[in-house]
This record gives structure tokens, C-alpha cells and sequence, in this order.
């Protein structure tokens, strides 16, 4: 039933089953997201309350879940993957250095990974390189100058970083492999339906 729902996403009446797929893949890595996105504020405005750590989850949250709407309404899915992108990449490396360094934050930033994946499969190989540069940049960035990216280094206790890095590489790494699976399996059906 969810997936019938999907499938409608920003649907035109002369779609091929490949672009049913896109979309239905498009609105599912976007879902997934905005779900973690939601329990991250909830998470870190338990534990740093109502600040710009809180609000950069609830703001990825909002600009996605607008995008979701414009998208569908629109019929451009095009919309959503590309707010997808920009706002995966740049909120997790925002959320890390707000926090102040890659190991307070439990690794958030490995969710800045998900733009160059999906900008090559929603895109093309030329923008996945270019993101593949601006997250190695990041990465870069955060590394050499990550105590200087926050007025302070926010001190995280080893329980709460613990379940930061399992939160941030499993479920990053689990919207990756799941997008992964999906668009494999569409691949080697070679545009059967979604």
C-alpha cells in the first residue's frame, strides 16, 4: 500500500516504469531522511537542548519535507533530489561542526556521504564527482580545522558518543545500502515496474 503511495509521487500521465523508479526511489531515500532528520533534533535538543545543533536536523527536516510537497505538485522530482543532495551534504557537515569536532559528533558527518550517491544516481557521473569533491573537502576541512569550527568544543559523554556513531554510520550507511538494493535491482530488471 505504501509503495502504491510512492509510486504516485509527482507522477505524469506519459511516465516510463523508469521514471516511476526514479521517483519512487527519490521520495524513499528523501522519507528515510527526513525520519532520522526528526529523531536527530529530538535527540540532540534532549541532550544540548534548543540550539543551532537542534534546529540544523529540523531545518534539513523542513527544506526536504517542502521539497517532497513542491516536487510532487510540480511533477518534477528533480526538485526533491536535488534539495535532497544539497541539504545532506551540507547540514551533516554543519551539524559535526557545530558540535565542534568529528568525534564529539559521533561521525554525523559520514551522512554528507549520501550526496555523492545521490547525485550518481539521480544525476549523472559528472555531478557525483563534484559532489565527491565537495564532501572530500569537507571531510578535509572538518579534519584540519574542526576545533576552530565551533566557538567552543561541545564535551560529549563516551556513552552519548557511542550512540552517536552507531546512529550516524548505521543508519547512514543503511539509506545507502537500501538505495543501493533498489537501484540494483531496478537495474538488472532493466525498467520493470517499480
Amino acid at each position: 500500500m505504501l509503495r502504491d503511495l510512492f509510486n504516485q509521487f509527482a507522477r505524469k500521465e506519459d511516465d516510463t516504469p523508469g521514471d516511476t523508479f526514479m521517483k519512487f526511489l527519490t521520495l524513499s531515500v528523501s522519507v528515510c531522511c527526513c525520519i532520522c532528520g526528526a529523531l536527530w533534533f529530538l535527540l540532540y535538543w534532549k541532550i544540548f537542548g534548543l540550539g543551532l545543533t537542534a534546529y540544523l536536523p529540523l531545518s534539513f527536516v523542513i527544506i526536504v519535507g517542502a521539497s517532497i510537497v513542491l516536487a510532487h505538485v510540480l511533477k518534477n522530482h528533480k526538485i526533491l533530489a536535488f534539495s535532497q543532495v544539497f541539504c545532506i551534504t551540507w547540514i551533516s557537515a554543519l551539524i559535526s561542526w557545530s558540535i565542534g569536532s568529528i568525534e564529539n559528533s559521533g561521525l554525523v558527518i559520514a551522512w554528507s556521504f549520501l550526496g555523492p550517491v545521490s547525485a550518481m544516481i539521480f544525476f549523472n557521473k559528472t555531478r557525483a564527482l563534484g559532489m565527491m569533491v565537495i564532501w572530500i573537502s569537507i571531510l578535509l576541512v572538518s579534519a584540519i580545522f574542526e576545533p576552530q569550527l565551533s566557538k567552543e568544543v561541545v564535551e560529549v559523554p563516551n556513552s552519548i558518543r557511542s550512540l552517536f556513531y552507531i546512529m550516524n554510520v548505521g543508519a547512514s550507511t543503511g539509506v545507502i545500502f537500501l538505495a543501493l538494493v533498489f537501484f540494483s535491482e531496478f537495474q538488472h530488471n532493466k525498467g520493470g515496474t517499480a
